[in-house]
């Protein structure tokens, strides 16, 4: 499991990646290691990329009980990013119970743009959020 996540006050954006293998627990543990980030504002953006996701095992309860949270601003631009059909489905499901902007989009450059992020590569996370969960 690799969740990474660089938080950009200068843009008022939040960058989350997600690969390998994730399971219920590594995504409720990433949620509550973003939400206690002393940097993190529920007001900043979030782009979201599943693409390099290879496993995706997190039951529909979690990505239930991880919506009503309300982790963001309704005001707050959100954009997951989900090449895979099975990702996209969950992603639509979370969008589904989420209150304000929040899309999901086949492609990073889709989810850049809608954004308005205007280089073609975001920067690479600087927080291993599950490295640093688990060394605390």
């Amino acid at each position: 499991m690799a969740i990474c996540y660089r938080i950009d006050p200068s843009r008022a954006m939040i960058f989350t990646t997600f690969a390998d293998t994730v399971t219920d627990s590594d995504f409720q543990d990433f949620m509550d290691a973003l939400a206690q980030d002393p940097a993190f504002n529920p007001n900043f953006a979030h782009l979201v990329d599943w693409s390099q996701t290879a496993s995706f095992k997190i039951s529909t309860a979690v990505i239930a009980a991880v919506a009503r949270k309300q982790l963001f601003s309704p005001h707050a631009k959100r954009a997951i990013v989900a090449p895979n059909d099975y990702i996209f489905g969950m992603a639509r499901m979370f969008q589904m119970q989420q209150d304000g902007s929040l899309e999901v989009f086949r492609s990073l450059a889709e989810a850049q743009e809608w954004l308005g992020i205007s280089e073609k590569i975001v920067p690479e996370p600087l927080n291993h959020n599950h490295a640093r969960a688990r060394s605390a």
